[in-house]
């Protein structure tokens, strides 16, 4: 996957997250690469650097799931999602975390 497009404070967030998680953070996606399924929707989308993908697995999916409030599902694929504190949304795919830092 290609970093080019995405904002310091997307990478800044996720360095965040992998301090305070301890858990291995894996980025398989962000929307700023050609081809990218989401990398048109609004504003806040993976095309302008806000939104990456994460590797599921079960040290980052415990954390997320015990520090954040989950706010419900998500329309369309019925994703469980879950906030931080810091505003950030994290949206449990099939395959993978879908993650908005705002």
């Amino acid at each position: 996957t290609s970093l080019e497009g995405i904002r310091k404070k997307t990478i800044n967030q996720l360095l965040t997250l992998k301090r305070a998680s301890g858990c291995e953070i894996v980025v398989t996606g962000c929307g700023t690469e050609s081809g990218h399924g989401h990398s048109t929707r609004g504003a806040k989308s993976h095309a302008n650097g806000y939104k990456v993908d994460l590797r599921i697995n079960t040290c980052i999916s415990n954390y997320i799931k015990s520090n954040f409030a989950h706010i419900g599902q998500r329309g369309g694929d019925q994703a469980d999602m879950y906030k931080s504190s810091a505003g950030n949304i994290y949206a449990l795919e099939s395959d993978h975390w879908d993650v908005l830092y705002v």
